[in-house]
């Protein structure tokens, strides 16, 4: 959405206090990670640096991105204080072999890396998703 301020304020709205927020958005942070190692596409990766907006993968449709930093004081403004940021399939969507991904073992050492990675700085920096979990700190309106 291009006006999450507004989005922020609209939902945050409803929460009671102490109401419960989570917010789940693609990381722009990541998409140079995901054009260079598991597209292989160097120029896109290049390209899409500072990037704002990216074409969906699965829809082919134009999205645009957030950092997981940039919820902070959107969130505030709309009530709402940040209770964590976490980075989400921070190893998983680079690996472009998909069908390894599929063994047992090798899944269960990835989930293990991926639990590692979520909270941790700069890891969760990188994750293809980020998570905000925020709580609501005014009053109903």
């Amino acid at each position: 959405m291009d006006d999450i301020e507004a989005a922020f304020k609209t939902v945050c709205h409803a929460l009671r206090p102490g109401g419960i927020l989570s917010v789940i958005c693609v990381n722009r942070y990541s998409e140079a990670y995901r054009q260079a190692f598991q597209q292989l596409k160097l120029g896109a990766a290049y390209a899409s640096l500072d990037a704002r907006t990216i074409m969906t993968t699965i829809f082919g449709v134009p999205a645009r991105v957030y950092a997981a930093e940039e919820m902070r004081q959107p969130l505030h403004a709309a009530g709402c204080e940040v209770a964590g940021e976490y980075g989400l399939r921070c190893v998983c969507d680079y690996i472009p072999n998909n069908d390894i991904k599929s063994d047992p073992a090798f899944f269960a050492q990835l989930e293990q890396l991926e639990y590692a990675l979520t909270d941790k700085y700069p890891y969760k920096l990188l994750g293809r998703y980020f998570q905000v979990v925020a709580r609501k700190t005014t009053p109903h309106e």
